[in-house]
């Protein structure tokens, strides 16, 4: 009960943070939607429903979601954008921690997309045949 209690908890964390990122440049909500999807269904079925019922879902998630791929163009762009968010942080913040944790988290975010992250291709869809 208490670890389906942290990932209800985590969860919602996550989703309020994507909730600002959608306003707040610089805040992946994508990433964090699918966290929140995630920690929602290990944590209660109802809620991962709900979530799965929700515009955020359906606008951020879902293509994700039933494709489990990206698209080359969604897999660039994002790591485009997340690129400059986190070189601008390094640039700007003057802490060595914090440097370190960014690059770590770089080099994660690209191992991810690039490894781990399948490349959805339009043309591997099944074309079904004509009935005439």
């Amino acid at each position: 009960m208490i670890k389906k209690s942290l990932y209800i908890i985590a969860g919602s964390i996550t989703f309020v943070l994507a909730l600002i990122g959608i306003v707040v440049r610089g805040i992946p909500t994508t990433p964090l939607l699918l966290a929140t999807l995630y920690l929602y269904s290990k944590g209660s079925a109802k809620l991962e429903r709900r979530f799965r019922s929700s515009v955020f879902y359906r606008k951020f998630v879902q293509k994700y979601d039933q494709r489990k791929a990206l698209t080359l163009k969604e897999k660039i762009s994002i790591q485009v954008f997340a690129a400059v968010m986190m070189a601008l942080s390094f640039i700007l913040i003057n802490i060595t921690v914090v440097r370190v944790i960014l690059m770590l988290c770089f080099f994660a975010m690209n191992y991810v997309f690039i490894f781990k992250i399948k490349t959805y291709r339009p043309e591997q869809e099944e074309i079904a045949p004509k009935v005439d």
